[in-house]
């Protein structure tokens, strides 16, 4: 009885985990979200809590048929400003098919899309 006790007491602690910083959320934005072939488009990416200094990759558009562009010229890692948000305008291709698509960015780890509309 006393030796179960005993190896309990002298077991090891488990091992320290130190928290990496990271952002458990992020809000993308787009303005406008209706846009069409060969406009501007700007991404906005809000990662909380609200740091500057983060790093932010906006690297996606995909269209309504899946077709993807992941080297769009504006489209670039970036640090969060002093309200603790990242922007990027691009241009939406010639080739986007019409119909919802989606913009893919992520800052410290944590990523998320927001919907676009490519329309006529």
């Amino acid at each position: 009885y006393p030796r179960w006790r005993e190896s309990c007491i002298s077991a090891p602690p488990p091992p320290t985990v130190t928290p990496t910083p990271g952002v458990p959320v992020l809000y993308p934005s787009v303005a406008p979200q209706f846009v069409e072939r060969g406009q501007p488009v700007t991404v906005t990416a809000m990662p909380q809590p609200p740091a500057p200094g983060r790093s932010c990759t906006f690297n996606l558009f995909a269209d309504a048929d899946l077709n993807t562009w992941m080297d769009l010229p504006g489209m670039s890692t970036k640090s969060t400003d002093a309200s603790g948000q990242a922007s990027w305008s691009v241009t939406i291709p010639q080739g986007a098919v019409t119909g919802q698509g989606r913009f893919q960015v992520s800052c410290d780890g944590g990523s998320n899309a927001v919907k676009i509309i490519v329309i006529d």
